[in-house]
């Protein structure tokens, strides 16, 4: 590919000059992004699956397969979409549990009351 691959295109407007980079991104910028995209997705995806094959046997599918999806999500937002969406749904789980419709209020520890030692 030539070094400067602008192509001349003709509109209503005028000329426009296009290039087959966007801006200040060169072909091997480009390269390392899809390389980079290309390796998350492997690994994430084979997080992900080694998480599904737990379910069936012994292993923490239930925090491995979150791992997974937040690895994908580093790059892609349908992953994020789902790892938001599971989170969703973990809380509301929790919730229902608890039997609180409310956010959970974090304990501080000084709330407890704890018995005088001391007997004075």
């Amino acid at each position: 590919m030539p070094r400067d691959s602008r192509l001349p295109s003709r509109t209503p407007y005028g000329t426009v000059t296009v290039t087959a980079f966007p801006p200040g991104e060169s072909s091997p910028w480009l390269a390392y992004r899809l390389l980079r995209k290309t390796v998350i997705f492997c690994v994430g995806i084979s997080v992900v699956l080694v998480g599904v094959v737990m379910l069936v046997t012994p292993g923490p599918a239930f925090v491995v397969i979150p791992l997974g999806l937040a690895i994908l999500a580093t790059e892609f937002r349908w992953a994020k979409r789902l790892l938001d969406e599971a989170r969703a749904k973990t809380m509301e789980t929790i919730r229902s549990v608890r039997g609180s419709t409310g956010p959970v209020p974090a304990t501080t520890g000084v709330d407890r009351i704890e018995p005088n030692a001391g007997g004075g």
